[in-house]
């Protein structure tokens, strides 16, 4: 299975197959975000970073930085983590 990214349409075909939606899986990922990090005083500029969400196998959420020569789907991602498209568990990746 290959990552699919949000937006494309294997993404959209995976996602119709999904117990939550994309939508769901990134309220779930912003509700414990805000609850496990206090990003008052980022050192980093949030307007300088892509969020990035894709399917594999779950739907993973994390943020690539746009000064980053290669594109999003290949820039390593911060703040990543998994949300289970079955249960809506979530869980850090790195």
């Amino acid at each position: 299975m290959k990552k699919k990214y949000s937006g494309s349409s294997g993404f959209i075909e995976i996602e119709k197959q999904a117990k939550i939606s994309s939508e769901q899986a990134f309220e779930i990922y912003k509700s414990s975000f805000d609850k496990n990090f206090n990003v008052e005083k980022s050192p980093y500029d949030i307007d300088s970073f892509y969020q990035v969400m894709y399917i594999y196998e779950f739907y993973y959420i994390g943020f690539a930085n746009k000064n980053d020569k290669r594109n999003k789907e290949e820039a390593p991602l911060y703040f990543l983590a998994k949300v289970n498209s079955k249960t809506g568990e979530i869980s850090v990746e790195k």
